[in-house]
């Protein structure tokens, strides 16, 4: 390399890369992206590989990536310094899959668990924890492992959410879910970081354990307190292996003293959540916003039916709300508050 190149721009969603002469032989990269948490290794990957299709083995690189890579599978890389038309292909890692919809299945449902895959939900969320009563925890634990290593969950991504660990059942669940092969374990009721530097001693001395790839399990927090939402920042920020961040309603509620109502009482927390998300470069597993149905009778007749179809067993989304609404009477969409 005997002079320098550029190409892209600066924009929000782009990507400018500088190459120039190197001192030193070799490639030295630096790489600075908003998503290099998640995807620092693909990005790495690429440059590399298209340097070395091109024949450069000695420049200094620099990546400045306004999130132009998060989600791409394959693309072309043109411009000044790069092959037209030639292309590279990015490989997502398996926690940064969309999550356009995860079904949750109670552990101790043997039919559910043996058919949830014929959804095509983009996750499913094994739970061991409320949806399961205390006599049938053993069984929920075994079915769930059993579930984990079938093969038509390869192509699914699968959570599951253990018992506290300072609950009897919560290390047992761990050392059975993360053997089995489970893509992401859910820590209930996490209130500090020291809570997820605890989960992830035990998962990687499982790792190590069973022989799978030390990293490869990754972990999602579930917020259910006051302490849990102040503390949200340094929660997202406590592991590499982090891959998300949720909300508990209910729990969190229930922490407050206080009760469900037109999800104002969550407002604070969601945010919290939500920024905390963003700052740490993990998904946020919570959305500011409500959905207000007409209590009235007669409309909630014709609403339920539709919104039932549209969303059975998965998140709501967008595109299916406003769907939704546009088959409804004039007066039943007067009573739903779209989020923006």
């Amino acid at each position: 390399m005997k002079i320098d190149a550029l190409a892209g721009t600066l924009e929000s969603s782009d990507v400018m890369v500088r190459i120039g002469p190197a001192a030193q032989p070799g490639i030295q990269l630096e790489i600075d992206s908003i998503v290099k948490q998640q995807f620092g290794a693909a990005i790495e990957q690429v440059v590399r590989e298209t340097l070395a299709q091109l024949g450069v083995k000695q420049a200094n690189v620099v990546v400045d990536d306004k999130g132009a890579l998060e989600v791409r599978t394959a693309g072309p890389r043109t411009g000044r310094g790069a092959a037209r038309g030639a292309t590279v292909p990015i490989t997502m890692e398996p926690a940064m899959k969309p999550r356009r919809s995860m079904l949750f299945i109670p552990g101790a449902n043997a039919a559910m668990l043996s058919t949830s895959f014929v959804y095509g939900a983009d996750a499913v969320m094994f739970d061991l924890e409320d949806a399961v009563s205390l006599r049938e925890k053993d069984t929920a634990r075994l079915l769930v492992h059993q579930a984990l290593q079938h093969p038509l969950y390869q192509d699914i991504e699968t959570v599951v959410r253990i018992n506290p660990l300072n609950t009897p059942f919560g290390l047992a669940d761990l050392e059975a879910v993360v053997r089995a092969g489970v893509d992401m374990v859910r820590l209930p009721k996490t209130d500090s970081k020291e809570d997820i530097h605890e989960l992830e001693a035990h998962v990687e001395r499982i790792e190590r354990e069973c022989g799978r790839e030390v990293g490869s399990t990754k972990l999602m927090a579930a917020i259910e307190s006051a302490l849990g939402v102040v503390n949200a920042v340094e929660i997202a920020r406590a592991s590499p292996r982090l891959a998300a961040i949720a909300l508990a309603a209910f729990d969190y509620v229930m922490d407050m003293g206080t009760s469900r109502g037109d999800g104002t009482e969550l407002f604070y927390a969601r945010c919290a959540v939500l920024h905390a998300a963003r700052v740490a470069g993990i998904a946020p597993m919570t959305w500011c916003g409500r959905i207000s149905i007409t209590k009235r009778a007669s409309w909630r007749k014709r609403i339920w039916p539709k919104i039932s179809a549209l969303t059975a067993n998965r998140w709501l989304t967008r595109d299916k709300l406003n769907s939704c609404i546009r088959s409804m009477p004039r007066r039943a969409k007067r009573s739903i508050t779209r989020w923006k």
